[in-house]
């Protein structure tokens, strides 16, 4: 995933299991600044139906 022209403080995964529970799927997740853009990448194999991957990012704000 690419999100264009954005500091990145940070970003996770959860992997989510159909019986509700949640793992963290960090060891997969790889994330990157290339100029102006936050490239992330995230992989998982064998994903069972109902079962789903969660994308979280942090931006760095400027103060108001």
């Amino acid at each position: 995933m690419r999100q264009r022209r954005i500091d990145l403080g940070g970003c996770t995964a959860t992997e989510e299991h159909p019986d509700g529970s949640e793992n963290t799927a960090t060891d997969s997740l790889v994330w990157d600044i290339q100029d102006t853009d936050a490239v992330m990448s995230l992989t998982r194999d064998h994903l069972r139906p109902n079962q789903a991957v969660t994308l979280r990012w942090e931006p760095i704000r400027e103060p108001a």
